[in-house]
């Protein structure tokens, strides 16, 4: 098979240009009013120019239900023990950091914060400098990911976009190897693998700050099967375009152009509020634009140098962490959105931006209030059915309203698809109580049961949800006819056909001085004559018997 390479879209803007590249005052639309306790701060201009992304609003809004929310980045590894990086980072909670096993079973060991598919090691961050490419190899992606949620207010470096919210970053290491100087590649084999790893591990969003100039199907399917949110730069110029970036809607860059509900496609805006001329675009490929020029975050720099190195890169490549830590803000605030809903409140929370005409979808420029605020006068119900309870196979349905503007005033339940109009504005049906938006109820039988949640505002809602109870199906005994002799034993079984059920199960004999029986279906012979054995099995709800005849000789 053909290893198609994904390269990596940035330009690297030097160390000897780090942190004096920052926009000219003309761009601020203001002095930083609340900018975080972070000696960069005043650098990071997508916070406070005339084209920012609205973060302040957005943070003022607080963190609503605070979901924690997963974040993989694949792309080069993320130094874990960067100080501001160290806390953000995703740990696996069922993994021993060093002793060597797979202790969760998930067929890698030791991988704490994620994994490292290129290398198939549990590193993720070489700490190797390449005079080739005079950079730390996993620069890249420690860039990004403190764009995403480089901690805030700890007086040092700067602030991720999900700062202030519930976000980890899981480091899925599917780029290295550098060969040229403008960055490391990556195969669509370590890429698939990555996408796997993160969704077998719990990540709910992926940032992918690369891309490949040629269509692949394995890695389009994977994506469309996955939950996750894709979150993919659209591309940058390159040497052979002179720098300047192209129409992907022509000359497609993947996995940005495939077209599907879970990928947003980000195009880079520079402190002008233009798309800069490095940025691919496209007007129905490119989903939005973000600050990507001139972008201080995090970068390797090892033990020796304190792991607290910052550097400004530019690209597409930044502009997507962006849209990523909004998407991840969103997320976690509401705490019951799927891939779709999170990308809908995204593209339409933005603000249009007329300079984008003929390069992004609908003119979308990021604005992360507008994405938060999308939902806020909307209700969700969501439900969890419990497994069976032991004793009696019941189950319990667990209801969770997500209600941001709205106060909730009544919850109740009925058996049976109900609609509205049957709970009579809530006189009607089971009330339950609720506590910080969560009630729940027992249920007893198989069966539709209609949950009902009534607001302040005099909204009412509705969800239904089937329910199915356990029960006896059959019930099968080892001997249906025995015969044994005086003083002989033998041991009666009873096989339930439903092996998830709980079940009670009694033993009786007719005659207990011919054949007793004891709690647990061992069978005595007394003494000369014929006794049933009668099993009684009982799941709480459903009785069943089956009889046993014992001839004693």
């Amino acid at each position: 098979m053909k290893k198609e390479k994904f390269k990596r879209f940035w330009r690297l803007l030097f160390i000897a240009a780090l942190l004096a590249a920052v926009p000219a005052p003309s761009l601020k639309a203001a002095e930083p009013a609340a900018y975080t306790q972070d000696k960069y701060s005043e650098q990071q201009w997508a916070y406070y120019s005339t084209y920012n992304i609205g973060i302040e609003e957005a943070w003022s809004l607080g963190k609503g239900v605070n979901k924690e929310i997963v974040v993989a980045v694949i792309d080069s590894g993320i130094d874990y023990q960067h100080e501001d990086l160290k806390a953000a980072m995703w740990v696996n909670p069922g993994e021993i950091d060093g002793d060597g096993l797979d202790n969760d079973g998930n067929g890698y060991i030791d991988d704490i914060h994620g994994w490292n598919v290129f290398d198939g090691t549990s590193e993720i961050c070489a700490y190797e400098y390449s005079w080739i490419a005079r950079d730390y190899e996993d620069a890249h992606g420690t860039h990004v990911a403190g764009i995403i949620a480089a901690i805030a207010d700890n007086n040092a470096g700067v602030a991720g976009v999900a700062s202030k919210n519930n976000v980890k970053l899981m480091s899925v290491k599917a780029m290295g190897d550098y060969k040229d100087g403008y960055g490391v590649v990556g195969y669509t084999s370590k890429i698939i693998e990555a996408i796997q790893y993160a969704e077998k591990n719990g990540a709910d969003i992926c940032n992918l700050s690369l891309g490949l100039e040629s269509y692949d199907n394995a890695l389009y399917e994977v994506m469309k099967k996955s939950d996750m949110l894709f979150v993919c730069a659209a591309g940058n110029g390159n040497k052979a375009t002179s720098w300047k970036g192209w129409d992907i809607d022509i000359d497609p860059i993947y996995p940005a152009a495939f077209d599907l509900d879970n990928v947003i496609a980000v195009a880079n805006m520079n402190g002008y509020g233009q798309i800069d001329p490095s940025s691919c675009y496209g007007s129905t490929a490119v989903d939005i634009a973000a600050p990507g020029m001139n972008i201080v975050s995090t970068i390797v720099a090892g033990k020796e140098n304190g792991f607290n190195y910052y550097g400004m890169m530019a690209g597409s490549s930044m502009a997507a962490p962006m849209v990523t830590g909004t998407a991840a803000m969103v997320a976690s605030y509401y705490g019951c959105l799927d891939a779709v809903e999170i990308k809908e409140a995204i593209l339409s929370g933005s603000v249009p931006n007329n300079s984008f005409e003929g390069k992004v979808a609908e003119n979308r420029m990021l604005s992360v209030a507008g994405a938060l605020k999308y939902y806020q006068d909307k209700i969700w119900i969501d439900t969890e059915i419990s497994a069976a309870s032991k004793g009696s196979n019941n189950k319990k349905v667990t209801v969770e309203i997500t209600s941001m503007n709205n106060p909730v005033t009544k919850v109740a339940y009925a058996k049976g698809e109900q609609t509205v109009d049957y709970f009579a504005g809530g006189a009607q049906g089971t009330t339950l109580a609720c506590s910080n938006g969560i009630a729940s109820f027992k249920v007893t039988s198989t069966g539709n049961y209609t949950v009902y949640v009534q607001c302040e505002d005099g909204t009412e809602l509705i969800k239904t949800v089937a329910v199915e109870i356990p029960t006896i199906k059959n019930v099968k005994l080892s001997a249906t006819k025995k015969t044994l002799r005086k003083g002989k034993t033998y041991q009666l079984k009873a096989t339930v056909s439903s092996s998830d059920i709980y079940t009670k199960i009694t033993y009786k004999s007719s005659n207990s001085k011919i054949a007793a029986v004891n709690s647990k279906g061992k069978i005595t012979a007394k003494k000369k004559g014929a006794a049933t054995i009668t099993v009684i099995v009982n799941d709480g709800n459903t009785v069943k018997k089956k009889t046993c005849t014992v001839i004693v000789k």
